[in-house]
């Protein structure tokens, strides 16, 4: 079975922030393929992602490789960041792995 992501979208803080709003971090999927990762979102903290308006979809890059996953032994890596203030204090959003 193939995996294909269409969007991203962060919507459990949509009241907490006002737009616009700067996010970086990694979202990226390992498979049985090749262990290394495949990125599908990836903005680093001088270049981040402005999310201007509701809903906060992020855009997506192509993924390198197609991501294949056989009997759902997949490992996601979510490390999303929010700055926030003149002093770019970053926040952390989303961390987390699934194994």
């Amino acid at each position: 079975m193939m995996l294909q992501i269409f969007f991203l979208r962060l919507s459990s803080f949509s009241v907490s922030y006002s737009c616009p709003i700067s996010v970086y971090g990694v979202f990226a999927v390992r498979d049985v393929v090749e262990p290394l990762r495949n990125h599908v979102f990836n903005r680093s903290r001088d270049d981040p992602v402005t999310v201007d308006q509701d809903p906060f979809t992020l855009p997506l890059c192509s993924p390198c490789r197609g991501m294949y996953i056989p009997y759902e032994l997949v490992l996601l890596e979510v490390d999303i960041w929010i700055k926030k203030g003149r002093g770019w204090v970053s926040r952390p959003k989303i961390t987390f792995r699934i194994p």
